[in-house]
């Protein structure tokens, strides 16, 4: 299964001379240990589970349960670290972080049969709800202690509503459905209240986890970005949305991350 942004990641670990997979780059900035470690768990439940083949993870078990330790050393409080999106810098306490790190115990709780490791995740998850959400709980900040009028797009529960891990309930999506639809330009959905451009693939994730006429909202702004006014680009993913050159330009092509724009399409299958 290629959903876009775990792909993106593993272009980073065996370095940018990418098809040559000599490892790393020599100081690479690209370093994202607890989304990655969150991800990968993720991906060999997202097999695990559909194929009913419980026994294929068997041999790397040892391995994925140091991962999910990782994760309950670091996922509820999460250290200075980059995040996905390339203007964000270090800091602790990333919400989406902490989301996704949540879901990845989720995962390895179903798929080891761990349920100390599931717990776990569902205690991580109201942590973030307490600390990761402004006062009236309308929505997710960009991380713990941010002020209300900080927030941010949260695509990681695209695997969470994906996997059917339940480690954010259906209020929990709805609270986000409800926040976006406000924000929604004819463009797209700003990522987050510190930039003003879409990161669409990202958009889509965060789509897969909303009310239909939200979906619809997102994904006619898109189609329309797409097909009739952004520069005629492959596999653009990032433009802005509010300001004079809305939806004109995209600042990448060629991205391996479009296909996120799938992720709504898994969801619904």
């Amino acid at each position: 299964m290629t959903l876009g942004w775990p792909m993106d990641y593993a272009l980073h670990d065996i370095g940018k001379h990418y098809p040559n997979a000599t490892g790393p780059t020599e100081n690479d900035e690209y370093t994202f240990p607890l989304q990655q470690t969150s991800t990968l768990l993720w991906m060999v439940y997202a097999y695990q589970k559909p194929s009913g083949d419980i026994e294929w993870a068997k041999p790397f078990l040892p391995a994925l349960h140091r991962y999910a330790d990782y994760l309950v050393r670091h996922g509820q409080y999460p250290p200075e670290e980059r995040s996905t999106i390339d203007h964000n810098e270090s800091r602790a306490n990333q919400t989406l972080i902490a989301i996704s790190a949540s879901i990845g115990l989720k995962a390895y709780g179903a798929l080891s049969g761990m349920a100390n490791y599931t717990d776990i995740g569902n205690l991580y998850a109201s942590t973030i709800m307490d600390l990761g959400t402004d006062t009236k709980q309308a929505h997710f900040t960009s991380h713990y202690g941010r002020a209300d009028s900080s927030w941010i797009t949260s695509y990681p529960l695209a695997y969470d509503k994906l996997l059917g891990l339940d480690t954010f309930d259906e209020t929990v999506y709805e609270m986000q459905s409800t926040w976006y639809k406000d924000l929604i330009q004819p463009d797209g959905l700003q990522f987050s209240s510190d930039v003003q451009f879409t990161v669409a693939d990202l958009e889509m994730m965060a789509a897969a986890t909303c009310s239909n006429d939200v979906q619809s909202l997102i994904v006619d702004s898109l189609h329309q970005t797409t097909t009739s006014r952004i520069d005629s680009v492959p596999g653009p993913t990032r433009w802005n949305v509010t300001g004079a050159n809305s939806g004109r330009q995209s600042s990448t092509k060629a991205q391996a991350a479009v296909g996120g724009y799938w992720m709504l399409a898994a969801v619904n299958m």
